[in-house]
């Protein structure tokens, strides 16, 4: 899946079809945090909105617990701004979170100090304490700006 989403202001295009192109796009149907696959076809049915990011259910949940804002996919309203803040070309999206703040982060299960990062059946608890440290605390952010990748926005 090289679809290439182009970020667009036209009333032609509703938000939410392009958020819809966006959550199935390769880059996205991996839970950046935890390494968990979307449902086959479908994507994330959850945002990140604070570090734009196609999330899973537990690390929605994490992100929740401490205050981050998540939208649903299709249960809430989106605006073109939202989603263009969603697309590599803007900052956003799976691919710009691993190397923005994920790029120094252990493997999926691994261990870190002060914790481990999460992977499919960990305890939340796993899953809390990981997005805290990379998100609010920045542990594992990368020392080089990202250079979004033509193909995949």
């Amino acid at each position: 899946l090289q679809t290439r989403i182009v970020p667009i202001m036209s009333n032609k295009i509703t938000p939410e079809l392009r958020l819809k192109k966006l959550r199935r796009l390769e880059h996205n149907i991996v839970c950046p945090n935890c390494g968990t696959a979307a449902p086959q076809g479908l994507g994330f049915g959850s945002v990140c909105v604070k570090f734009n990011t196609f999330i899973c259910d537990l690390c929605k949940t994490s992100h929740q617990a401490i205050s981050h804002r998540v939208k649903s996919i299709t249960m809430s309203n989106w605006t073109h701004d939202e989603v263009n803040a969603l697309t590599a070309e803007f900052g956003g999206g799976n691919e710009a979170a691993l190397h923005i703040w994920l790029q120094n982060a252990p493997g999926y299960g691994q261990k870190y100090r002060g914790g481990s990062r999460p992977k499919e059946g960990d305890r939340i608890d796993i899953f809390k304490n990981f997005v805290a440290d990379c998100y609010d605390k920045g542990m594992f952010r990368a020392n080089t700006p990202f250079v979004p990748n033509n193909s995949c926005s």
